[in-house]
């Protein structure tokens, strides 16, 4: 490995650290020798970007992209800059083609949305903001590019655990004194078909309301009240309230209503939309939650936490949401948590999950949230 390699090295190093300034110190001065680099513009450019330096970031981002299109980092950077210089035309542009590769599809939808609702606004005021930096881009390590590169060996008869701790002491990754937070699991090459078919074996709301008036008791509302109820739905709906409308909803269905009123709340609530970060209202509070979960399922929740418990199958991916933990203080509540789509995560990740609420063993009342989205916080906000 030469001494250029060895500063792109060590340069990656300092932005996974949050170093944005001693990156820039180190790498600014050779821009002659990495004029052909695209990781060396990549990394300055995105260090920049983080540093608020939208005019050199912009530059910088501009070059790596010649010289290596479609990176995902580069093109998300380019999207900040271009909204910092009022071109919403080329953001747009850049999250639209982002929108067609599946695996970019959420963060693309999630940015677009952010642009929508903040239509007209002053951009470049807005980009000194927390709410543009949501959709910074971030530099992730890859542990198996790690192994791989280095050749390091697996001795039989070392258990896993040893083998993880071992290699995140190589790479100085920061450990945990509990034990549920020592390993790490990467991205999988997960099967979206199985996903799928996994995601489908859930409960529809229908069929979960069929078996919940045989396993709790009926409640009895008179025709006034069930028309109220009823009326509160549609008001919530129409007000894009979707999460209070369910609420409302879910009332009726588990009361004595006739089967004209349930057939209307039924074609009603096959409009409610799948919120996301930028239009999420109306959030759940877990002690109302645990205290009558079948009144909450199908709303959803917007709660932060940290990982614990991760475990990755073929169809799906589950862990343990340690809620109100992501700063290390009380965990509140843990949660089971389920998803249906490939992302990378790993434990003791610090993250805001939206997810929808769905009951496991419906006669008692248990219940675990079906992910939709998922955000790693940045350590800056904590």
């Amino acid at each position: 490995m030469n001494v250029a390699d060895d500063e792109l090295k060590t340069a990656k190093k300092l932005y996974q650290q949050k170093k944005f300034s001693e990156l820039i110190k180190l790498l600014a001065s050779h821009v002659f020798i990495y004029r052909q680099v695209a990781e060396y513009f990549k990394l300055i450019g995105l260090a920049s970007l983080q540093l608020n330096d939208f005019a050199g970031a912009h530059s910088y981002l501009l070059r790596a992209n010649d010289l290596k299109p479609e990176c995902f980092e580069v093109q998300t950077g380019l999207a900040c800059t271009f909204l910092q210089r009022r071109d919403e035309t080329n953001a747009v542009s850049i999250l639209l083609k982002l929108q067609e590769q599946k695996r970019h599809k959420a963060f693309a939808e999630n940015f677009l949305n952010f642009i929508r609702n903040h239509s007209g606004a002053d951009w470049s005021k807005l980009a000194q903001s927390d709410q543009l930096a949501d959709f910074f881009p971030h530099i992730s390590f890859n542990l198996m590019r790690f192994l791989v590169q280095h050749h390091l060996a697996v001795w039989s008869g070392i258990s896993a655990v040893a083998v993880l701790v071992t290699v995140l002491s190589i790479v100085n990754l920061e450990q945990q004194a509990s034990d549920r937070f020592r390993d790490i699991t990467l991205k999988q090459n997960l099967d979206p078909a199985l996903l799928k078919e996994s995601e489908a074996k859930l409960l529809s709301t229908d069929e979960l309301f069929s078996k919940l008036k045989y396993a709790i008791p009926i409640t009895q509302l008179n025709q006034t009240e069930q028309n109220k109820l009823f009326a509160d739905t549609s008001n919530y709906f129409n007000q894009y309230r979707d999460n209070l409308a369910r609420q409302s909803a879910n009332k009726i269905l588990l009361a004595n209503a006739n089967d004209v009123l349930v057939q209307k709340l039924k074609q009603l609530t096959i409009y409610f939309r799948e919120p996301n970060f930028v239009n999420f209202r109306d959030n759940v509070d877990y002690k109302d939650l645990v205290k009558a979960p079948w009144y909450f399922a199908g709303c959803y929740v917007r709660w932060t936490g940290k990982v614990s418990n991760l475990l990755v199958k073929e169809d799906q991916i589950s862990f343990t949401l340690l809620k109100g933990y992501e700063k290390g203080r009380l965990v509140e509540a843990e949660v089971d948590v389920k998803l249906y789509f490939p992302i990378q995560l790993y434990n003791d990740a610090a993250i805001e999950l939206i997810g929808q609420v769905n009951l496991d063993r419906i006669t008692k009342g248990l219940f675990f949230l079906k992910a939709i989205s998922i955000r790693q916080i940045r350590p800056s906000v904590l």
